[in-house]
């Protein structure tokens, strides 16, 4: 069998590549761990849509503070500074709530690149798995065409079923040519 050994070893370190593929499935690992922080991204953002809703009532209510101000500005009740110091607040508010606004959008952004990364990680998974069990398969093929070689060479198959006849008297490691009548089988 030493003709077959090298296809049966080749066969035999191909699977278990195969198989430490599958079982450390570093791409799945991966994968698991981007949709990990898809899903944290996405409770961020949760918590940003409530940041927001808070700065766009605060805006409202500084908002009405500056049209109260602006009033008793026009009535000569409150100074001006008194009147911009109310505008600054308010353009403060909706400065940073255009800045929850831009994070909520980068964090979007972000997402979204994540979800590429997780399709990319699905295709890169597939390829690796297909390539090492095309590998494997076409070794099994190799080690299944070197055993008929094998078993053409040095196996003596009969297609009928009998008892076997010698045709001569055969002794220990004697050499037999190709084609040379070895026994008969008699039905």
């Amino acid at each position: 069998l030493a003709e077959v050994q090298e296809f049966y070893g080749t066969f035999i370190k191909n699977l278990n590549d195969y198989h430490n593929v599958i079982r450390n499935d570093f791409y799945g690992n991966k994968m698991n761990s981007t949709q990990q922080e898809i899903n944290a991204l996405q409770e961020y953002i949760k918590r940003l849509d409530y940041k927001e809703k808070l700065y766009v009532e605060n805006q409202k209510l500084e908002t009405n503070q500056f049209k109260r101000d602006s009033v008793l500005f026009v009535g000569k009740l409150t100074s001006e500074s008194e009147l911009e110091k109310s505008r600054q607040r308010l353009i403060g508010i909706k400065i940073e709530l255009q800045q929850v606004r831009l994070e909520q959008s980068a964090k979007e952004i972000e997402i979204a690149q994540k979800k590429q990364q997780l399709q990319d990680y699905r295709i890169q998974r597939d390829q690796e798995n297909e390539k090492y069990f095309t590998v494997m398969n076409e070794s099994l093929m190799n080690l299944k065409a070197q055993l008929k070689l094998w078993e053409h060479k040095y196996l003596l198959k009969s297609p009928v079923g009998g008892t076997v006849s010698f045709t001569k008297f055969w002794s220990v490691n004697q050499t037999v040519t190709v084609d040379e009548p070895v026994l008969y089988i008699v039905p």
